[in-house]
């Protein structure tokens, strides 16, 4: 039985992994909830000496939306202790309205630290962390081509010299690394939306091709067939 609690006097928001930080680890740092298997698991391990409580929602990727969420997380509060395993389960509870592309929102997972016996007396800081990642939803509409879908990436190039990457189809790709003649324009992840064109602010005045990976659903780096840059209209 535990004789009290304390909960958080700082709170910390961050994009980053929960594992880099405090040994609890999460199974992955994106999840996508495929129509056709009605759910998505998280799983976490804590890998810590102290026993936590773990509050997990679903938020919109957007901040300034406010409509209803159709997606529950269950539990949405539970307590962990150290090198306690536990699974959390993602379930959509309402239609979504675009059947014809992936749509993104976020996972959010916070650790409140439980006060042992022994600190009671101390003059501790506990921090709450909140880790936040993306969850993809994708509509069983479009799930068998989700694959190679990285393959229809597009890099083009403007009037200004600019190259463009153009992502054609229905779902986010995540590109990593990204160079042309040699030259390396980028080394980090960079996710391109469904139907939409990121603008790298490169300029490219030689001819040539490109060299890329991209990112697969789970995480894994795939080397990419070099690609020939297109003129834009």
């Amino acid at each position: 039985m535990i004789k009290k609690i304390k909960l958080t006097v700082l709170s910390i928001l961050t994009i980053l992994p929960i594992y880099g930080y405090t040994s609890i680890k999460i199974n992955k740092d994106k999840f996508i909830f495929i129509e056709s298997k009605n759910q998505e698991i998280i799983e976490i391990k804590n890998n810590t000496d102290n026993d936590y409580f773990i509050q997990s929602w679903i938020s919109h990727y957007d901040e300034n939306n406010r409509t209803e969420l159709p997606f529950m997380i269950t539990p949405p509060l539970f307590k962990i202790e150290n090198n306690e395993h536990y699974s959390l389960k993602i379930f959509k509870i309402d239609e979504i309205e675009k059947k014809d592309r992936e749509t993104l929102y976020r996972v959010n997972i916070k650790r409140i630290p439980l006060l042992s016996d022994s600190d009671e007396d101390k003059n501790l800081l506990h921090i709450s962390m909140n880790s936040v990642y993306n969850l993809i939803y994708r509509p069983i509409s479009i799930e068998k081509n989700a694959v190679d879908a990285y393959k229809k990436i597009e890099f083009l190039k403007n009037k200004k010299h600019e190259l463009i990457i153009n992502n054609p189809t229905p779902y986010f790709i995540t590109l990593m690394k990204i160079s042309f003649n040699g030259v390396l324009f980028n080394n980090n992840s960079k996710t391109i939306p469904p139907f939409k064109k990121y603008n790298t602010k490169n300029i490219i005045k030689e001819t040539g091709l490109i060299k890329w990976t991209a990112i697969d659903q789970y995480g894994v780096e795939i080397n990419a067939k070099d690609k020939a840059i297109i003129n834009e209209d």
